[in-house]
């Protein structure tokens, strides 16, 4: 079967290699994985499909750890793309450095990194991926759930200084209604009187604004 990309990982990192491959055939892109393709075939005739793969593959990401580090089988699958002239994309899942023959075929500038969490490094992957195949990228619907609708900053701006004026105007409104009213015979009773039916009023006004002021 015809493919673009070439996922080479070490056992211990398959359950990554399987999300990239997931995440890339939902988009389109079509990805060769040995526990998907050859997964009845054993010796030479394993071997030979694997070489095969690599050679007609036209981008190689390759699953980084510390397993993948050791892995002799890793090891031959990135000299053969490096021989076959097949791009390489080291998707790091750990904070480890190639060592050996993989030191120079995985050169640093060509590293993209998905630690601390894997899950929030994968739309570098597929950019990458994307610009590299020459194909468009395709945003999936969750990316378009969580994508935040357009307002005007005119229609904002308006109806965030009109609410302060409604408020404004019914603020001025109950600071003149409640006003403690005086008198020149004024005794201190009327004013104590006077005063507790003004602070009555003024707790409702509170619950008033309050239920006016929300947005």
């Amino acid at each position: 079967m015809a493919h673009d990309v070439f996922v080479s990982y070490a056992r211990e990192n398959s359950d990554a290699a399987n999300a990239i491959v997931d995440l890339l055939q939902d988009m389109g892109i079509r990805c060769w994985i040995d526990n998907q393709t050859i997964a009845h075939q054993h010796g030479e005739d394993w071997a030979n499909e694997i070489v095969s793969a690599i050679s007609s593959s036209r981008l190689m990401i390759i699953v980084f750890s510390q397993h993948a580090n050791a892995s002799k089988y890793v090891k031959s699958e990135v000299h053969k793309a490096f021989d076959s002239d097949v791009p390489i994309i080291p998707f790091r899942v750990e904070d480890i450095e190639p060592q050996g023959s993989l030191a120079l075929h995985l050169p640093s500038s060509q590293w993209l990194d998905a630690f601390p969490l894997f899950e929030n490094h994968l739309d570098t992957l597929t950019t990458s991926v994307c610009r590299l195949l020459d194909a468009p990228e395709k945003k999936t619907e969750e990316t378009d759930r969580k994508r935040s609708p357009k307002i005007s900053w005119r229609r904002f701006v308006t109806g965030h200084f009109g609410h302060l004026r409604r408020s404004a105007t019914t603020q001025s409104k109950a600071r003149r209604a409640h006003a403690i009213p005086t008198a020149p015979d004024q005794t201190p009773a009327d004013y104590r009187s006077r005063k507790a039916a003004h602070e009555a009023a003024s707790k409702e006004d509170v619950r008033v604004l309050a239920k006016a002021n929300r947005w």
